[in-house]
């Protein structure tokens, strides 16, 4: 009896710890298919002031289309290698060797959106620096 108990317990703790979902894979299956853009806003700081804002909406063919084998392709044509790794896409065009990084804020079976932000430094007038960050945070609707 205290064998079966054992075994009983070793097989219930085996069902629970290997049934864990990789979420990269479903957030890399969820991605796959066409989002047209809907929305894009971007901004620009300086120095942590906000000095420019702008919201576009998409136009019906600007697209990026996923594909399950980890490629991608927008409406111009250009290809693209994809990974997602948490709530990160790495996207890298063919024939390139540097990776865009953004953050997928949302991904659901509708609505994708993505986030990304650069910073550079400038030498200004007065021989100090001024630090600039954009960010861009792009709305896509799968069709």
């Amino acid at each position: 009896m205290k064998n079966l108990s054992l075994l009983l317990l070793m097989v219930t703790a085996i069902a629970f710890t290997g049934c864990k979902k990789d979420p990269d894979k479903k957030n890399t299956a969820e991605l796959v298919g066409k989002w047209y853009l809907k929305t894009s806003t971007e901004k620009e700081y300086k120095n942590g002031t906000l000095i420019n804002s702008e919201t576009n909406s998409g136009s019906s063919s600007t697209f990026f289309e996923f594909r399950s084998n980890g490629t991608a392709v927008n409406n111009r044509g250009e290809e693209y290698t994809y990974k997602v790794s948490g709530q990160t896409l790495i996207t890298r065009e063919v024939d390139s060797d540097e990776d865009e990084v953004v953050q997928i804020k949302k991904l659901d079976e509708d609505e994708l959106i993505i986030y990304g932000e650069e910073t550079e430094e400038e030498q200004n007038n007065s021989g100090g620096k001024d630090t600039y960050k954009y960010t861009w945070e792009d709305t896509y609707v799968k069709k």
